[in-house]
């Protein structure tokens, strides 16, 4: 039994889930950051936003290892789930464990920002500051409410809340200052100028493998990971699913955003 499911077991018996949330979310990271392994690369973007997708497209070039949310997995149950294997250790033990191979070893992680319950923003900025090639994902705020009202199970007409717009128009500013930006919708629309542009900054060779979705198992999107063929259907959904009053919530709220990325005229 590893650090984190002793402390989920005594959260269990004994309750105190505050401090315990604390504790792991300092030792998970905190504790161990893996910002100075060589060949470390990350992908990241808010939830709902096209990262598993990037990840897993990204996990097929036979020229490097990919994990799926390594540390989040970590957070929730003390392992980590890739190729199929459970691993008990610490995350950044296990990414030294796969970098002895001497190939680039990249960690998808869905960025949270501070307040929220797993929040792993500093963790991302550590990576950037530290010059950690880490390419992140943005998608239309309008697309990626719809996404998260399906897989909350939410009402259609729920409007979107201002700490929702204020976390995407942070997850812009932040995406700027990574090693390479890129946009769901230029991932599924033309994914293979997408998928250069990625491994250029990660510093590996294109491979056509890339741009072809295959199984995958780890934490994320579950459609994502099922290896079915890239489609456009998301892209602009929100039209027809949106109540108007939802849609001029998120534009006002991320006007600004929305035109510097032009998704707005």
């Amino acid at each position: 039994m590893n650090v984190v499911s002793l402390a989920r077991t005594l959260e269990s018996k004994f309750g105190a889930s505050r401090f315990v949330d604390r504790f792991i979310n300092w030792y998970v990271w905190d504790h161990d950051r893996p910002h100075s392994i060589p060949g470390l690369f990350m992908v990241a973007g808010r939830p709902r936003s096209g990262t598993t997708l990037l990840g897993a497209l990204l996990g097929n070039h036979p020229g490097l290892t990919l994990l799926l949310e390594p540390y989040r997995s970590f957070w929730m149950s003390g392992t980590i789930k890739h190729d199929d294997r459970l691993w008990r250790g610490h995350p950044t033990d296990t990414v030294r464990r796969i970098a002895r191979s001497g190939l680039p070893v990249g960690v998808k992680e869905t960025d949270f920002p501070a307040g929220e319950e797993w929040s792993n923003h500093e963790f991302l900025e550590a990576a950037v500051s530290s010059g950690i090639p880490v390419v992140y994902i943005v998608r239309d705020p309008r697309d990626v409410w719809v996404s998260t009202l399906e897989y909350l199970g939410l009402a259609e007409d729920a409007l979107p809340t201002q700490r929702f717009c204020d976390a995407w128009n942070l997850s812009v500013e932040f995406g700027r200052t990574c090693r390479c930006f890129v946009s769901y919708t230029d991932l599924v629309a033309d994914t293979e100028t997408t998928m250069r542009r990625v491994c250029d900054a990660i510093g590996v060779a294109f491979d056509p493998v890339v741009t072809t979705p295959a199984r995958r198992s780890g934490v994320g999107d579950s459609k994502a990971m099922a290896g079915k063929a890239i489609s456009t259907n998301s892209v602009g959904r929100y039209k027809s699913l949106l109540e108007p009053e939802a849609i001029d919530r998120i534009e006002v709220a991320c006007g600004a955003e929305m035109r510097s990325l032009g998704l707005l005229p």
